[in-house]
């Protein structure tokens, strides 16, 4: 059986590793980012922010518990860049009216008839990819970016792995801090994510889009079990 580094904040890794064990893989514990909320005051006046939206656009799970960790998302429309983003929404008392299947990009385009001229809330990470603002903008929204949380890059423990699963550039930095990426097997959720790999001179073996864990880990199983056989 092949052992798999999940590599993702430490509160994430139960669920993911659940979905390691069903594909006949086992799942090691190496979390690479730490999740640090933005401020009290700064996550008020983006809880007042959203609150005055025509839309909010989410596309991050994470994002929605960090604002609304007890519920009481404001009832103004929300698209979601996937399942996993709507399930959050709904948790938390808000309302999905577009979920997207193939990434933030495609999910604007679809849903560009709700866009012009509105105003849109975008709760995000630190550093994210300024793409989705400009996307915004260029099809006629007036973008309130407001970052939220930031995933700060940490060192993983020594456990040996067979392959390394990455959902953010901040992990892959997280990892290169203390361990190498040679004789690993690399699985990277997103251009971006497959781009940090790839600036660092390693190629990911498995990649997917749309952006999902849930895709990713079995394509991931699948490659590993026919690698064996090769």
């Amino acid at each position: 059986m092949s052992r798999v580094g999940l590599t993702t904040a430490e509160d994430r890794i139960p669920r993911l590793a659940g979905i390691a064990r069903r594909h006949g893989l086992e799942p090691v514990a190496l979390p690479c980012i730490a999740i640090v909320a933005a401020g009290e005051d700064e996550l008020d006046s983006a809880r007042s922010r959203a609150g005055r939206a025509d839309l909010i656009l989410v596309t991050s799970s994470r994002a929605v518990s960090t604002l609304w960790p007890e519920g009481g998302m404001p009832r103004v429309p929300s698209v979601a860049v996937g399942p996993v983003s709507a399930e959050a929404v709904e948790r938390a008392g808000g309302r999905v009216v577009a979920t997207g299947s193939g990434g933030v990009g495609s999910l604007l385009e679809e849903t560009s008839g709700l866009l012009a001229d509105r105003s849109v809330f975008f709760p995000h990470a630190t550093g994210a990819d300024p793409s989705t603002v400009g996307t915004l903008e260029r099809l006629g929204a007036k973008v309130r970016a407001f970052p939220v949380y930031e995933a700060r890059p940490i060192p993983p423990g020594p456990d040996q792995v067979d392959a390394a699963i990455f959902g953010s550039p901040s992990a892959v930095s997280g990892w290169c801090r203390s361990r190498a990426l040679d004789e690993l097997v690399l699985a990277a959720i997103g251009e971006t994510t497959s781009e940090e790999l790839i600036g660092r001179g390693y190629r990911p073996e498995v990649t997917t889009s749309p952006p999902h864990y849930d895709t990713l880990i079995p394509l991931l199983a699948e490659y590993l079990h026919e690698r064996s056989f090769a």
